[in-house]
């Protein structure tokens, strides 16, 4: 099934926009929700049984265990965002045993496509508040995750692709593939984390400042350092960021 995109800037926004749109939508249907480590599933799963969604579930454990578990045999593509330095972590590398030791702890993030790192599911069959892929329980072990019709989905789709392969990230600037984040490239309005290839970055000397998919329509009207831009420059900007504040305002 495919998942919902909460498309959410930050988790706070979670209940006032997610919720409030679709809970609606969700009342009568099974839910499950994934996150990177699991934690932010917990409160999001509750945020949806206040607005009257009763069978909502989540992967305990979230896509990092999930990983540790399957690594690139399972149906994740791409790396796994972190917030800390090493950015991108790739599916083989958090195989239990791999990785320096991962922990399946909360380090949310999202794969390197963009998001918040939280997705939700409807028209799912298993229950239970926290479905854990390791444990035998009645809500939903190893094998339910991974049942026979999905094992051979998975085969199959081990056959065609490779996660270290698999880019499911694009250049900011010109599409092309690619999925190597630098905490150099940040939005100069928001300061989220781009994805810009090499070849933009060294050949195009336009791009002084980035921009991300949200603020692509400032990207010719708002930027940090000013001292490069003259009086006429500036002015131009000006009237086009009034233009854009007034866009807004209903």
């Amino acid at each position: 099934t495919p998942a919902l995109n909460p498309n959410t800037v930050t988790f706070s926004h979670f209940d006032s926009t997610f919720c409030s749109r679709f809970s609606s939508t969700l009342r009568n249907k099974k839910v499950l929700m994934y996150c990177t480590g699991g934690i932010r599933c917990v409160k999001a799963s509750a945020m949806l049984k206040s607005r009257g969604v009763k069978d909502v579930s989540h992967l305990k454990g979230g896509i990092h265990r999930y990983l540790e578990r399957y690594g690139s045999g399972g149906f994740y593509r791409g790396k796994m965002f972190v917030f800390d330095r090493r950015r991108a972590l790739d599916p083989e590398d958090l195989i239990c045993g791999d990785g320096g030791g991962e922990k399946s702890s909360e380090s949310d993030g999202h794969n390197v496509d963009g998001g918040d790192g939280l997705g939700v599911a409807s028209g799912i069959d298993e229950k239970g508040d926290g479905i854990d892929i390791n444990e035998k329980d009645d809500n939903m072990d190893a094998s339910a995750a991974v049942s026979n019709d999905t094992k051979e989905k998975i085969d199959n789709n081990n056959n065609t692709d490779n996660s270290k392969s698999a880019l499911v990230g694009k250049c900011i600037e010109c599409q092309t593939p690619y999925d190597e984040l630098s905490g150099a490239i940040l939005c100069t309005v928001c300061r989220d984390l781009i994805l810009l290839c090499d070849s933009c970055r060294s050949n195009d000397s336009s791009l002084w400042e980035y921009h991300c998919k949200r603020h692509q329509s400032w990207k010719n009207a708002y930027f940090t350092f000013l001292d490069r831009f003259s009086l006429q420059e500036l002015q131009s900007q000006h009237d086009k960021l009034q233009c854009l504040h007034d866009s807004y305002i209903p």
